[in-house]
């Protein structure tokens, strides 16, 4: 007997999985926004300039930037991940540990995106992000694919959720390889190519057979 139907044996509440995918979800969107400082200044002056100079002057901007495009990102993994497990009749433990090393990276994403909004101008800490993100990213697309050939429900066509897997496989991870490498070239096109990643999967991709003609 294989590993992997070692790990099909053993079942697993899919409630619970999704329960807890989301309670990790949430903790990492809170997370990223703790690093959003705001600047000091003396309490004894009501001066919007002076508030606006230390604005400046914090390079909060970038940081500001840098939450935003996590932020939409980790929300497009939340949603995708929901509907892929919509879509599975049942987990496993094979799932389980599929979804523990894709939550794994996801938690990671706070240290890469507070470093991009500190040092905006620095190859390594622009492009590290885009590492991070490759990995989840396949994480989450390895979740998709187990889903669509073990457990899938008979409300979606086989056939088409595999071929969706296929271009999630190629699109996802693509576009986070020109990221990476677009840092060291200009840190500016990196910021944009993540800032487009969300739109590419803003819906799902998949649709019930009931609603395949809407």
């Amino acid at each position: 007997m294989s590993i992997s139907d070692k790990f099909k044996i053993w079942k697993f509440d899919k409630m619970r999985l999704e329960a807890f995918s989301d309670g990790v979800f949430a903790i990492i969107i809170t997370i990223l926004v703790l690093d959003v400082k705001v600047p000091h200044i003396d309490h004894s002056t009501e001066s919007s300039e002076i508030l606006w100079d230390e604005l400046r002057q914090s390079h909060i901007f970038p940081v500001l930037l840098s939450w935003v495009i996590s932020f939409l990102i980790i929300g497009t993994y939340w949603l995708n991940h929901h509907n892929i497990l919509r879509m599975a009749t049942k987990s496993d433990y094979g799932m389980v540990w599929i979804n523990t090393l894709m939550l794994l990276f996801t938690a990671l994403i706070p240290f890469p995106a507070e470093m991009m909004g500190l040092y905006p101008h620095n190859s390594l800490a622009v492009g590290s992000l885009g590492i991070v993100l490759l990995l989840s990213g396949t994480m989450l697309i390895t979740l998709y694919y187990y889903v669509a050939n073990n457990y899938l429900s008979e409300q979606y066509d086989k056939a088409t959720v595999k071929k969706n897997v296929r271009k999630s496989l190629i699109i996802g991870p693509a576009f986070y390889g020109i990221a990476i490498a677009s840092a060291w070239v200009n840190t500016y096109i990196t910021f944009v190519i993540y800032a487009i990643v969300p739109l590419l999967f803003i819906v799902p991709l998949d649709k019930p057979k009931s609603m395949a003609n809407h």
